[in-house]
C-alpha cells in the first residue's frame, strides 16, 4: 500500500470517530434541511382546519428524509472526502431497493456509511450520488481540525433503514 493522502476541511466538519479524519463539511449535510421542512409542515397543520394535498405531500417528503442505519441514526450528505468505496451491492431498505457502496475512512478503513449509486423507485432518485454517514462512526470537529469531544446534533432525529 502506498502513501495515504488526507484532505482537511476548513470550518466545521464531521470526522471519523475512530481516527478523526475529516469526512464532510457541516454545510454539506442535507438531512438538516429536512428538519426545517418538518417544522414548517407542523406549522401548516396547526394553522389548517383540514389537511390539504400540500400538507400531506410535505409530511410524506419529511418522512422519507429520515435516515437510520443498522447502527442507529444517520445523516445524508451531498459530498464526502477521505473515503474509499467498496463494491456495489443491492440492498433492500425501508424506502425500497437501492444499489449502494459501503464507504470506509481512508486512514483507518472503518466503514462509516454508504453511497447511493442507484435507486429503483422514482421517488428515491434524489439520493443517487449522495452519501450516508452513520452517526455512530462520526464526530463533529472544530474549525481547527481538532475534535470538539461531543456530537452537537444529538437531539436530531434523522433516520433511514439499512438491512
Amino acid at each position: 500500500m502506498g502513501i495515504i493522502f488526507v484532505e482537511y476541511l476548513e470550518g466545521q466538519a464531521y470526522s471519523c470517530r475512530h481516527c478523526r479524519t475529516h469526512l464532510a463539511k457541516v454545510d454539506e449535510l442535507l438531512s438538516k434541511v429536512r428538519n426545517a421542512l418538518a417544522e414548517y409542515a407542523g406549522c401548516c397543520h396547526a394553522l389548517a382546519a383540514k389537511r390539504t394535498y400540500f400538507d400531506v405531500r410535505v409530511l410524506h417528503v419529511v418522512r422519507m428524509q429520515q435516515f437510520h442505519s443498522k447502527n442507529g441514526p444517520a445523516w445524508l450528505f451531498q459530498r464526502c472526502i477521505n473515503v474509499v468505496c467498496g463494491p456495489k451491492e443491492e440492498r433492500l431498505m425501508t424506502t425500497g431497493m437501492h444499489i449502494v457502496k459501503d464507504i470506509s475512512c481512508t486512514r483507518c478503513m472503518q466503514v462509516v456509511g454508504w453511497k447511493y449509486e442507484e435507486a429503483h423507485e422514482e421517488s428515491q432518485k434524489y439520493k443517487e450520488g449522495k452519501y450516508i454517514l452513520e452517526r455512530a462512526h462520526v464526530v463533529e470537529a472544530s474549525s481547527s481540525g481538532m475534535d470538539s469531544g461531543h456530537d452537537s446534533h444529538s437531539d436530531d432525529i434523522d433516520d433511514a433503514a439499512y438491512f
